[in-house]
């Protein structure tokens, strides 16, 4: 399937956000749409290629930029100080609801279709999302960290959650996976966790070895399973209405 790319910008109070739309070609029904929440390093070329395979199966992605002007590092030093301001809260709650908000107000998109995935930090920027009540109909958590200090109360997420974790991810702790369960059972959320065997943290980007820090590092096959697994996700939660076979 052809796609088509732009820069759409969009505000969070006085910063100004450059994000990375895609979208089928020459569309001209409503379509359901996924936005993307980069890994700490910001709107990068992996974060592109994500939303890039979502336009190329049907859906119109936005890959959010979540640091301001599309801002990239590849320091991990910076890359952390800035991922600390928006990873969990009431600021990251913010910055990605204005990403959700300009996905969905575009006129190619089914507003009532519209998920969302993160990848490590991301991922966790994904679950706040959700944990804030916003009308997102499932988001996806690729390696990211679980805990909040904005827990999610009784009855409040409206969406289905899909955690993919390495089972060997030393960034996060197995008391976290517990008290993210807990969380999400009194929370009364649909939530599924699925655990692969032998896979660590970034285990999805096959760029990510070349970082250089220990504990980070490609898992080929678990990356496969878990697209594919993400991909029947969307399918149950965002492709098909009701009545659809």
């Amino acid at each position: 399937m052809s796609i088509e790319e732009s820069v759409l910008e969009y505000q969070d109070g006085d910063d100004t956000l450059l994000g990375y739309l895609v979208r089928p070609s020459f569309t001209s029904v409503v379509r359901p749409a996924v936005l993307v929440v980069p890994e700490w390093w910001g709107l990068n070329t992996y974060a592109k290629h994500r939303a890039r395979q979502l336009a190329e199966s049907g859906y119109v992605a936005l890959a959010a930029d979540m640091y301001g002007n599309g801002a990239v590092t590849e320091n991990p030093e910076v890359a952390a100080s800035r991922a600390q301001q928006f990873r969990t809260g009431a600021v990251a709650r913010a910055r990605i609801r204005a990403a959700f908000d300009a996905l969905q107000a575009q006129p190619e998109v089914d507003r009532d279709r519209v998920g969302a995935v993160g990848f490590c930090f991301g991922g966790s920027v994904v679950l706040e999302l959700a944990r804030s009540g916003a009308p997102v109909r499932s988001v996806t958590c690729f390696h990211g960290s679980l805990s909040t200090p904005l827990p999610a109360q009784r009855g409040i997420i409206t969406s289905s959650v899909l955690v993919l974790h390495g089972a060997d991810d030393s960034f996060i702790s197995n008391e976290e996976v517990i008290a993210f369960g807990e969380e999400m059972r009194a929370a009364k959320a649909d939530w599924q966790l699925l655990s692969l065997g032998g896979a660590v943290h970034s285990f999805s980007n096959p760029e990510a070895d070349q970082a250089g820090i220990t504990g980070i590092a490609f898992h080929p096959a678990s990356a496969r399973r878990a697209w594919r697994i993400f991909e029947s996700f969307l399918q149950e939660t965002l492709a098909c209405r009701e009545g659809d076979a």
